[in-house]
């Protein structure tokens, strides 16, 4: 079963958001995940155009997903970023950071459901509870 996440691309050249668009609709059907395109809510992946973008631009993407790739013409910024998709998007690269992304979402979510402690027996609850009460 493939495991869905959604992305949005925040970037005010409209050429750049038809040519993401079109490589989401081709390959975003990888093989353990679908990759949807979603304009409002809360998404699991912001493309955000960092060379067009405002610091308040940044801010919002942070608080609307749980990750950010900045797509940028600065290749500086690959050093400095966890995830950046260099301007033109090509297919090849593009695909390249869905499955980095994929990878990176799956980790996290086991992570953050990984339990942090031992569970307790019945048992040692019982001798916890009797020592401290």
């Amino acid at each position: 079963m493939n495991t869905a996440h959604t992305i949005r691309f925040v970037t005010t050249v409209h050429r750049d958001q038809a040519l993401l668009k079109s490589i989401l609709a081709t390959f975003g059907h990888q093989r353990n995940a679908d990759w949807r395109y979603q304009s409002e809510g809360a998404v699991n992946v912001i493309i955000l155009d960092s060379d067009e973008c405002s610091a308040q631009d940044i801010l919002d993407a942070h608080q609307m997903a749980d990750e950010i790739v900045y797509y940028t013409q600065d290749a500086s910024l690959a050093t400095k970023k966890h995830f950046v998709l260099a301007k033109p998007a090509q297919a090849r690269h593009f695909v390249q950071l869905l499955e980095q992304l994929q990878q990176h979402l799956l980790v996290k979510e086991q992570d953050y459901t990984k339990p942090r402690l031992e569970a307790l027996s019945d048992a040692q609850l019982q001798r916890h509870t009797l020592a401290y009460s």
